[in-house]
């Protein structure tokens, strides 16, 4: 499930990028898809980088339990 997702952010990622590339190359004048893309994969990677952070959190606080 965790590779699924990291996948999906990346691919996500590259998306934007080719889009923005497109863009700026001239291939394409769809700034509005362009824009929604790179929001999209903005919004994806925080949201990966928030599950880091509480896993880490996680494995934290259960290393802190005394047995």
């Amino acid at each position: 499930m965790l590779q699924k997702s990291i996948e999906s952010v990346n691919n996500n990622m590259q998306e934007a990028d080719e889009l923005s590339r497109g863009l700026a190359a001239g291939e394409h004048g769809n700034i509005h898809e362009t824009m929604i893309a790179m929001e999209k994969a903005s919004i994806s990677f925080r949201m990966m980088t928030r599950v880091q952070q509480k896993a880490i959190a996680a494995y934290q606080e259960v290393m802190r339990i005394q047995l």
